[in-house]
This record gives C-alpha cells, sequence and structure tokens, in this order.
C-alpha cells in the first residue's frame, strides 16, 4: 500500500442530475467527500477540481494496519 499527503482545496464543486435536473454546489472536503471523490462512481453525479489546485507533497510505502 502507499500512504499520499494531498494537498487540495478546502471547497470541491459536485455537480450532477439527470435528464430533467441538473445542480451544481459547492461541498466541503470532508473524509467522506474524499472517499466518495476516489472511490463512488455515480453516473448521476461527479466532483471537479483543478489539477493546478491539486499537490502532491509525498508517496510513500505503508505496511501498517
Amino acid at each position: 500500500m502507499k500512504k499520499v499527503t494531498l494537498l487540495l482545496p478546502d471547497k470541491l464543486i459536485k455537480s450532477g442530475g439527470t435528464s430533467r435536473s441538473l445542480y451544481k454546489q459547492e461541498v466541503a472536503l470532508t473524509k467522506e467527500e474524499i472517499i466518495k471523490l476516489l472511490c463512488e462512481k455515480d453516473y448521476h453525479s461527479s466532483y471537479h477540481i483543478s489539477a493546478k489546485d491539486v499537490t502532491v507533497l509525498a508517496i510513500e510505502d505503508y505496511t501498517g494496519s
């Protein structure tokens, strides 16, 4: 496994909808939102972060539990 340290913005843009309605909202960056951003594939919504707002500070091997 790898331990990755990222520098991310305080808020993310989440957008989505259906054929009848669309939304775009700003959501606070929380542990739950990071997991959704990285792991959950939702046909009706997505997160948007500009590449210039993401910095990888470190990538390390991780052998802990």
